[in-house]
């Protein structure tokens, strides 16, 4: 018979610098807005570690009668969101299993058992760091294991994937106490297996090396430029400061003959050669206003204009209310909104679609980018607006990059493989 037990609690920024300087785990993603932003997750996470403490005080860890506890982490805990915990003791079987969720989905499961878990060979692993004297408790050891991860090693660009915490009667392994020992089992892959043997506990946790975004720009080869350097009309280009917004603005300054405005958000454009950069928040409705000046000084001129603004995108099937709401606005609500509100411009109009389509079509994402081409293109018909869009594979950004994907192709590597067509993408 399962008994299931409630609790919930969130965790605030301020929360998270006070466990910052508590562990010494001052690594940017936990703490900085625009590091934050511009990684995979699109804005700052929680330490992990400091959600194991908050759920170890509440069930009340020094008391319970285990042998082994593991720890998995499927994706980040976001700060002023509740976090829900679901705990299930099942008596038969002596296991107590907890469930995390954040705004309906699941972050992270804790399973407690009465066997101890045997680690693999341990001859490869190597002496990387040593804990600072003093009391070893669970808390401050989940601290020195936060701090190892966040600061040393693998340091600035890492996660915790999982930790296994075993009680120990004597030291049957060999490594010495308070130490931290670690091992890269596959060079190309970036997960790191690492140990830490202490006097109650010993500790095997699998970090790994979080995937960064390429930023830098390749060169689009000379004979594609050609369609580019014979574009006439002026280019606007909405959320051009990453992703295909960025890719699509160093594409089109190659033609100097040409206006280029391209928006921006919080990653502020230092370069402004070529380019005309603005700022633009389209969650404020009231700065299209923006957009309408910089075509009514350009009206006797004809833009194109390229949709790429985006909010974080979730693939799975299904969404929190939330999400799904956010997911609308920027990819249909707020075009649709953009094109009636500048109808009585010169002007074409890009919309971004997605393969994502044809690979998962009961995605939300894919469901709301069918209602978008659909909808955006009868709406541009009515004002007699020419439409073009384009189902995307898999592009370089924050949106795509993965563990399992650290290194996605950029635009640029399809157009110069000749995989994607110019006349597909540029008016």
């Amino acid at each position: 018979m399962k008994n299931p037990k409630y609790f919930s609690f969130k965790i605030t920024e301020q929360m998270g610098e006070k466990y910052s300087k508590k562990s010494g785990d001052f690594n940017q993603i936990h703490l900085n807005d625009k590091v934050g932003y511009n990684s995979i997750f699109s804005q700052k996470i929680c330490h992990g570690n400091l959600i194991v403490e908050k759920i170890f005080k509440k069930i009340n860890f020094n008391k319970l009668n285990f042998k082994n506890c593991t720890i998995n982490f499927y994706s980040a805990f976001f700060y002023k969101e509740k976090i829900s915990c679901f705990c299930v003791l099942d008596k038969k079987n002596s296991i107590f299993n907890i469930k995390i969720f954040q705004k309906g989905y699941l972050k992270s499961t804790l399973q407690f058992e009465n066997q101890i878990n045997h680690f693999d060979n341990t001859k490869k692993y190597r002496k990387k760091s040593k804990l600072k004297k003093g009391k070893y408790d669970i808390f401050l050891l989940l601290e020195s294991i936060s701090y190892y991860v966040g600061m040393i090693y693998p340091g600035e660009k890492s996660l915790i994937l999982n930790i296994k915490i075993s009680k120990i009667s004597h030291s049957s392994q060999k490594f010495e106490n308070n130490k931290l020992y670690s091992y890269k089992p596959k060079k190309y892959i970036p997960i790191i297996n690492n140990i830490l043997f202490t006097k109650n506990y010993l500790f095997f946790f699998q970090t790994a090396e979080r995937p960064d975004i390429n930023t830098k720009n390749k060169k689009i080869k000379i004979k594609y430029l050609k369609k580019i350097k014979n574009i006439q009309n002026n280019c606007f280009i909405i959320g051009g400061s990453q992703g295909l917004g960025k890719e699509y603005t160093e594409i089109l300054k190659k033609n100097k003959k040409i206006k280029i405005y391209s928006t921006f958000l919080k990653n502020k454009c230092l370069t402004k050669q070529d380019i005309n950069y603005l700022k633009l928040d389209i969650m404020n409705i009231n700065e299209i206003n923006n957009i309408k000046n910089i075509f009514s000084n350009n009206y006797e001129n004809m833009f194109d204009l390229y949709y790429f603004a985006s909010c974080k995108i979730k693939f799975e099937n299904n969404l929190s209310k939330e999400d799904e709401k956010l997911q609308k606005y920027y990819f249909l609500d707020y075009p649709y909104f953009l094109i009636k509100s500048l109808k009585n411009f010169n002007f074409n109009f890009f919309y971004p679609s997605t393969s994502n389509i044809y690979d998962n079509p009961n995605s939300k994402y894919s469901k709301i980018k069918i209602i978008a081409e659909s909808k955006l293109k009868k709406i541009c018909s009515k004002y007699q607006i020419n439409f073009k869009t384009f189902r995307f594979p898999k592009i370089n950004s924050r949106q795509t990059v993965s563990l399992l994907d650290p290194n996605p192709k950029k635009l640029v590597d399809y157009i110069n493989n000749n995989n994607i067509k110019m006349d597909q993408i540029f008016f």
